[in-house]
């Protein structure tokens, strides 16, 4: 009995059931998961236990960018890795995905045997190994989250929302906010606050869309399915498609005040005393998957949750291994065994 009531303490009911959609991580499927996006998932899952233990419905989703241009890149690099297996001459462009890991994905192809074409048809070469590496790398993803003690309720596809992004610019265009010009097709933004109007699509007669337009079909989404509110968890890098699509919700007619966005600062790793240099593109990067074999779960935990999302974060990975009292997680693992007793 008084177990329980140590871990019910401040048990309430403030959210009296309402549904609230808890959105983070989201990283796109693109590679595995980093450094940074440990931190979103530490502060959403911490988050999402608040609400619930506060009376809410909470449903933790994870959104796959699973259509548009780094998803293409990521179906060129594997595809051009996976020719350079057989010894073909390819140029291999800066801009394209450089890690090991696209090499490891093209090896997978070539050894499982996925493609069985001549070797001059590109296009349906990318074709397989972009959906392969889709494939391969959300499974991933998930298993590095699952390691990280993390279950998503709803694994949300980009690719379902095709039909709403359609219907979503044909609102906009009934109320007179889009606009064509150089070629691409413009939401007024600048009449909702905003400095400079968005692009929705690149090219007119193109059916490919920008983030932003599927971010506002998205946000449609949560309400058609019943959520009393929406909450995002998103890089500082971010801030400007916060921005828009703030104002893309008021141009649709929803309720601003069910949308919530929270934006949190970058993590560098500190390794032996020397801070550790990160490119996602290049290949330059520490692994969630790594952390968690170098350290407990809970440490990672901690170290994510003692800042603000305000503030940077400096992971010294050193610190964390480090088994005395200069690393904070035995003070509160000391609490935690008081409080029990």
């Amino acid at each position: 009995d008084v177990i329980y009531h140590v871990y019910s303490f401040g048990k309430n009911n403030i959210g009296n059931g309402k549904k609230i959609n808890l959105e983070f991580v989201s990283a796109n499927p693109t590679g595995p998961l980093t450094l940074g996006n440990g931190r979103s998932a530490a502060y959403g899952d911490a988050l999402a236990k608040i609400l619930d233990f506060s009376g809410f419905k909470v449903t933790k989703e994870y959104f796959i960018n699973d259509i548009g241009n780094q998803v293409e890149l990521l179906g060129e690099s594997v595809a051009k890795r996976f020719l350079q297996l057989y010894e073909q001459k390819i140029d291999f462009p800066e801009e394209l995905y450089q890690g090991k890991y696209i090499i490891d994905i093209a090896k997978k192809i070539k050894k499982e045997r996925i493609y069985h074409g001549p070797l001059d048809n590109f296009e349906s070469i990318k074709e397989i190994c972009k959906k392969y590496a889709l494939d391969f790398l959300t499974t991933q993803i998930k298993e590095a989250l699952l390691k990280f003690g993390l279950h998503f309720d709803v694994w949300f596809s980009e690719n379902n929302l095709l039909k709403e992004i359609d219907l979503m610019l044909e609102e906009l265009k009934q109320t007179d906010l889009l606009y064509e010009k150089d070629g691409a097709l413009w939401f007024k933004a600048t009449q909702f606050g905003l400095e400079k109007d968005a692009v929705l699509r690149k090219s007119i007669g193109d059916k490919a869309t920008t983030y932003l337009a599927s971010d506002l079909a998205y946000a449609k989404n949560k309400l058609q399915r019943g959520f009393d509110s929406s909450i995002y968890i998103l890089g500082a890098d971010h801030h400007g498609d916060a921005q828009r699509i703030k104002a893309g919700i008021g141009a649709l007619g929803l309720d601003e005040n069910k949308f919530k966005f929270l934006l949190y600062q970058l993590v560098t790793l500190k390794k032996a005393g020397k801070v550790v240099k990160m490119s996602k593109r290049k290949g330059d990067f520490v692994t969630l998957e790594y952390l968690t074999k170098e350290v407990p779960t809970d440490v990672i935990k901690l170290f994510f949750l003692m800042k603000s999302l305000d503030n940077h974060i400096e992971f010294d990975l050193n610190l964390a291994k480090e088994e005395s009292n200069k690393n904070p997680v035995y003070y509160i693992q000391y609490a935690h065994a008081r409080v029990k007793s």
